[in-house]
């Protein structure tokens, strides 16, 4: 036979037909996929088979075999999905790629560089379907801490079993042209196309909101880089929503400081101009604080401390004059970025803040870090925001809520009722109760957000997705703010968090996001506030929470106030019963973790202050609700059922004399206080309850009629045309229809020594502040003592806040007979 003929043994000529398939299919394995020659043609495969080795079939009979061997040129999608996905990890990781196989098949580079442009033209139009830019309020070490394990997609990415990678081949000495090398470090065609591929995939998770996938594959360099420019984002969008209208039109990096707060270690693979500097551990950096955080060395990065003193913000009645305005400062001039004191006000700006923020995902000017070096596709992401400006404007309104600008909000929500904007995705009202500021704009955020009257009516939105009632997160926002509380301590269903929301804002006001005390707390990994940072339970705080739960239960289409809770809510185990409680419960176990777990010199005045305001809103003191102590406290062995129906008064006295014992005692003189006011309205309940069955009347039109109260002359219809309220909207309330739950918040009051001890409580808070560190926290014009004296004596009268005043929110004019406040310090205060 002629040289190059394969050898009588390779013909297989003795071997019966049907059995000569498997004798050749190596070598068909080797036409047909390694030398890339069709089935058909002069040069196919069955010519070949046919000329060479004398094995003569039909294109139809190699098909056959082909597919029954699993033999194929082409490669489905998920196999493609995989091979970019394998090579990606190669490619980031730094090593040299030249190829994959699949089933020891290699993958055509070409056809996977067309597979991918082609899924990036069918993909590249996509939107934004929910909010996905909120959850960034944290830098990646801090934000690292708040999971459960490290991060998302934290384990390595590993090479499936049927695809091998193979490096590119080495050239040596003097390639030819056709071969010569590419630059040193320039990337290959294909490494270019994988590496668009991969952060585009990346971005399409994140616009999803699938944070897990996002983040899922990623090394911890590349998820602490993605992780920080979204932060990045995020500060700029909360800096833009604080000051919209005034100073700065358009924040850049050097301006919101972003190179000065560098994370405390340092990783591979950092971006230029990120500025991360590394941890200097101490002997006792071993240790960790709540959050499971290392304690970095305090010699060698001292964290600034907040102010220990408050804020406050004093609501005053708005005098009729004619201003004379302040020349303004001419809108170019030059001005210091860092005294927002000597900010010009904006001339009319042509772009709306959803605008703004979507021209910064597309320039990233509020960045130090380069868009190429990012792992993830700033360019995706910039046009579903731009392509999405409903979504992009419920953004806008979150952020604004949480810097606490009622102007923008009160400008946007005028927007959003108009355009029939939905926004109930981002429920304001929690929002505007966790991020809560008694020194700027105290109960005013909620004044706009009470006019959303058509598809985001607050009797729709009172109560979230966790089953959390706005005045849930009130209390939320006074454990987060006063005790060392975890989450997990008021919902069990909490448990995978460890900070609280809202976090990055002081109720009172010694710090909000951009301050630098906690920007650098956060570089040092604490996701939280150190509980050294907190203070008791301070007239700021109690006025903020007062006065927002004035203003959210005084309107005509208020939700209802004794709503079940959502908080310390438990399950038996033994009977499987859902043990939920109700409002007043709930401010009981808040007042007992603030005794409990509270800071020094914790009086609990702002609890009475609280449980009378709620008590004058119409939450009832007598509902009963089936409850464990033992579950609330911990101590059940879940042998048998343990829960009993029990009315506030009662879940107060069932707190166990140890723990009482061991408060201080200005402690135990506010708890005993807090329980005698909540024992004289559940008395006066009973009281005209029984009257009432004995006269044959409504309960409600005794308990909450006060004769001493102003008749009601104004018109309480609401103006609902001025929102075009359609007559069909599910949650339109009729005019003329009776509101039970509503019929004593406003234009009603429980009782006269409740309203004396209301006006007392009001005047405190008008009146006093500390002054100075050391300064008494109540002053001496309010005497726990005589209020816990006069709730057990029924004694006492005095003339309610129910005329002149916003809301029965009291001005000190109207509460003081002549001017006795110590709060003229204009440095610290807020005048509304």
């Amino acid at each position: 036979m002629d040289s190059g003929q394969p050898s009588s043994l390779e013909l297989f000529l003795d071997v019966p037909f049907s059995r000569r398939w498997e004798c050749h299919r190596n070598t068909i394995h080797r036409l047909y996929i390694d030398e890339d020659r069709p089935v058909e043609g002069a040069e196919g495969v069955a010519a070949i088979m046919k000329g060479t080795y004398r094995f003569d079939a039909n294109v139809r009979q190699y098909k056959y075999h082909l597919k029954k061997w699993n033999i194929s040129k082409s490669v489905s999608s998920t196999v493609k999905d995989q091979a970019i996905q394998t090579l990606g990890k190669r490619i980031r990781d730094g090593t040299a790629v030249g190829g994959i196989r699949y089933k020891g098949v290699e993958i055509d580079k070409q056809k996977l560089r067309r597979y991918i442009q082609d899924d990036a033209r069918l993909n590249a139009n996509f939107k934004l379907t929910r909010s996905v830019f909120f959850r960034w309020n944290l830098p990646y070490r801090a934000l690292k801490a708040t999971l459960d394990h490290p991060s998302p997609g934290a384990s390595d990415f590993s090479t499936p079993s049927n695809f091998s990678v193979f490096s590119p081949p080495v050239i040596r000495d003097h390639p030819t042209p056709g071969t010569a090398a590419s630059p040193v470090n320039a990337p290959t065609p294909t490494t270019q196309a994988i590496s668009v591929k991969t952060h585009f995939d990346r971005s399409r998770s994140f616009i999803k909101g699938d944070i897990g996938e996002f983040l899922g594959g990623m090394s911890s360099s590349d998820r602490r880089v993605a992780t920080t420019w979204l932060h990045q984002y995020w500060l700029f969008a909360f800096t833009t929503s604080k000051h919209w209208g005034k100073g700065p039109k358009k924040w850049t990096a050097d301006m919101l400081r972003m190179t000065e707060f560098p994370e405390q270690y340092s990783l591979p693979s950092t971006p230029a101009g990120l500025g991360v500097a590394s941890e200097v551990r101490s002997p006792s950096s071993g240790s960790r604080n709540q959050y499971g955080v290392r304690n970095a060395d305090h010699q060698q990065h001292r964290v600034p401390q907040p102010s220990p003193l408050c804020r406050w913000c004093i609501h005053v009645n708005y005098i009729n004059y004619q201003g004379i305005p302040s020349p303004p400062l001419e809108e170019g001039a030059d001005f210091d970025v860092q005294d927002s004191n000597n900010w010009p006000q904006w001339a009319e700006d042509p772009r709306t803040v959803a605008e703004r923020l979507c021209d910064a995902l597309a320039d990233n000017s509020f960045s130090n870090m380069n868009a190429q070096d990012l792992p993830l596709s700033t360019n995706a992401i910039a046009m579903a925001a731009a392509a999405s400006p409903d979504t992009m404007s419920v953004e806008a309104i979150g952020f604004a809520i949480m810097a606490q600008n009622e102007e923008l909000v009160d400008e946007l929500l005028d927007d959003a009722v108009h355009g029939d904007l939905d926004v109930s995705a981002i429920y304001p009202y929690h929002l505007a109760a966790s991020y809560l500021n008694g020194s700027n704009t105290c109960c005013d955020m909620f004044r706009p957000l009470l006019r959303l009257v058509r598809h985001n009516v607050i009797g729709r939105l009172y109560v979230n997705e966790l089953g959390h009632t706005v005045l849930d997160s009130f209390m939320l926002t006074i454990l987060k703010a006063h005790t060392s509380c975890t989450p997990i301590m008021a919902d069990e269903r909490l448990k995978t968090m460890t900070r609280f929301p809202g976090e990055e804002i002081d109720i009172c006001g010694r710090w909000d996001a951009d301050s630098p005390c906690l920007r650098a707390l956060n570089a040092h990994g604490s996701p939280g506030i150190p509980f050294s940072w907190k203070h008791m339970f301070c007239h700021t705080s109690v006025q903020a929470i007062c006065h927002s739960i004035t203003r959210l239960f005084s309107e005509l289409h208020s939700p209802d106030i004794n709503t079940p809770s959502g908080l310390f809510t438990k399950s038996c185990f033994t009977c499987g019963d859902r043990l939920v409680p109700g409002p007043l419960h709930t401010l009981v176990l808040t007042a007992f973790h603030l005794a409990q777990k509270g800071c020094e010199g914790e009086t609990l005045f702002g609890m009475v202050a609280c449980l009378t305001c709620l008590l004058m809103n119409g939450a009832d003191p007598t509902a009963k609700a089936n409850l464990s102590v033992d579950l609330l406290l911990e101590v059940d062995g879940q042998h048998e059922c343990t829960h009993v129906s029990l009315d506030p008064l009662e879940l107060g006295q069932k707190v166990p004399p140890t723990a009482w014992n061991s408060w201080p005692e200005e402690t135990r003189l506010g708890w005993d206080c807090f329980m005698a006011v909540l024992g004289f309205a559940q008395r006066e309940m009973t009281r005209v309850t029984s009257r009432a069955l004995r006269s044959g009347q409504e309960a409600d039109d005794y308990y909450f009629d006060y004769d001493a109260f102003p008749p009601l002359t104004e018109d309480r219809s609401l103006p609902v045309d001025r929102y075009g309220l359609d007559s069909e909207d599910p949650y339109d309330v009729d005019d003329d229809s009776e509101c039970d739950h509503r019929r004593g918040n406003m234009f009603c009051v429980t009782n006269k020594h409740l309203g004396v001890l209301w006006s007392a409580i009001q005047t405190e808070l008008v009146s006093y502040r500390r002054i100075r560190d050391g300064d008494a926290w109540v002053s001496d014009n309010f005497d726990l003592r005589t209020v816990k004296d006069g709730a057990n004596t029924n004694t006492g009268c005095g003339k309610l806040f129910t005329e002149g005043g916003i809301l029965n929110i009291a001005t000190t004019d109207e509460a003081c007979s002549f001017y006795f406040s110590n709060m003229e310090d204009w440095s610290r205060s807020t005048y509304r």
